[in-house]
C-alpha cells in the first residue's frame, strides 16, 4: 500500500521539483527504514514504520527511475534504455538476494538452520548503507545540469517528463 502511495505521489513532487529530487527522498526514506530495522526490531510497531517508509520510498524510487533513464538518453534509443534499465534492475535484485541468502545461511545458530539476529541486522545495516548511497549520489547528481528533452513527449505526459527533466 505504502509503495502505491508513494508511486502515485511521486510525479506530483517531481513536477514541483525534479525526478532527481525524488530519487533522493526514494533513498533518504528507504534508508531510515533500513536503519530503524537494523536499531529497533523488537516490537511489531517498529517493523510496521519501517515497512511503511521502505514502501513508500520504493514507490517513489521506482516511479522516477524510467523516467530519469529515457530523460538521459536519445528517442532512437529508447528499446536498448528500457531493456539496460529492466536487466539492471533485475539484476541487481538476484544478486542482492544471493548476497543476502549468504549472509543468513553462514550465521545460524550452532548447530542450527536458522539465522542469527546479527544475520538479519548485517542484512539491514548492508541495505541502510545502500540507500544511503543511492540518497547521497542522486543528492550529487542535482547538481549536474539535467539532459534536455531529446524525445517528443505525448502531451499529457509532456509537462510532468520535462518538469522531471528540470527541462520545462
Amino acid at each position: 500500500m505504502c509503495a502505491f502511495v508513494g508511486s502515485a505521489l511521486a510525479p506530483r513532487i517531481a513536477r514541483n521539483t525534479s525526478a532527481r529530487t525524488v530519487l533522493v527522498l526514494s533513498g533518504a526514506s528507504m534508508a531510515a527504514g533500513f536503519l530503524l530495522l537494523a536499531l529497533a526490531h523488537t516490537e511489531p510497531w517498529q517493523f510496521i514504520v519501517s515497512d511503511v517508509l521502505l514502501g513508500f520510498g520504493l514507490g517513489l524510487g521506482l516511479s522516477v527511475l524510467p523516467v530519469l533513464v529515457l530523460d538521459a538518453g536519445s528517442a532512437d534509443r529508447t528499446g536498448v534504455d528500457t531493456g539496460i534499465y529492466s536487466t539492471a534492475k533485475t539484476l541487481g535484485g538476484s544478486v542482492s538476494g544471493a548476497v543476502f541468502a549468504a549472509i543468513l545461511t553462514a550465521m545460524t545458530f550452532k548447530g542450527g538452520r536458522f539465522p542469527t539476529e546479527t544475520a538479519y541486522e548485517t542484512v539491514w545495516w548492508i541495505c541502510t548503507a545502500i540507500a544511503v548511497l543511492v540518497a547521497a549520489a542522486a543528492a550529487a547528481a542535482l547538481v549536474i545540469p539535467a539532459p534536455t528533452a531529446a524525445r517528443p513527449h505525448t502531451a499529457s505526459a509532456s509537462t510532468a517528463q520535462g518538469k522531471a527533466a528540470g527541462t520545462a
